[in-house]
């Protein structure tokens, strides 16, 4: 059984510094040849861009950095003051000194589900994990 579990997106998020923040947009052509802060190939949020980007024939250019997480990806962001590929998600709220830029043409969005063989597969512990984020994301949705 698929349970959907949250929507999300990939989006270009860039220091307050950077002469994109103040751009609520930025052309397919900036994305493809601006090196950026990125997560190691093997991460869904690379592998989520450049799909979509492939499908239109399109390609990254070679990264400025690769990072094995999404606070070393924030920090080095912000540190380089260069442009990254994360998740929207881990950006709301404050931005921790990033803001989010919108790509022309594009958009990486992305479902993320939990994947049961049935409740009664589950361990009392996962099952209670399980309810206890599917709430949290109901909480945080409600105005």
């Amino acid at each position: 059984e698929e349970r959907p579990f949250c929507d999300d997106a990939v989006i270009v998020a860039v220091p307050e510094e950077h002469p994109w923040a103040k751009l609520d947009e930025i052309g397919l052509e900036e994305l493809t040849s601006t090196p950026m802060i990125m997560r190691d190939p093997s991460a869904n949020t690379r592998r989520t861009v450049e799909a979509a980007l492939a499908a239109k024939g399109l390609s990254l250019p070679p990264p400025l950095a690769e990072v094995g997480s999404t606070s070393a990806l924030k920090a080095s962001a912000v540190e380089e003051c260069a442009p990254a590929l994360i998740s929207a998600l881990a950006i709301r709220g404050d931005g921790e000194g990033l803001r989010a830029v919108s790509v022309a043409g594009i958009s990486f969005e992305r479902r993320f589900v939990l994947l049961l063989g049935g409740d009664e597969t589950l361990s009392p512990s996962a099952l209670a994990l399980m309810q206890h984020l599917l709430t949290q994301l109901d909480e945080d949705e409600d105005p």
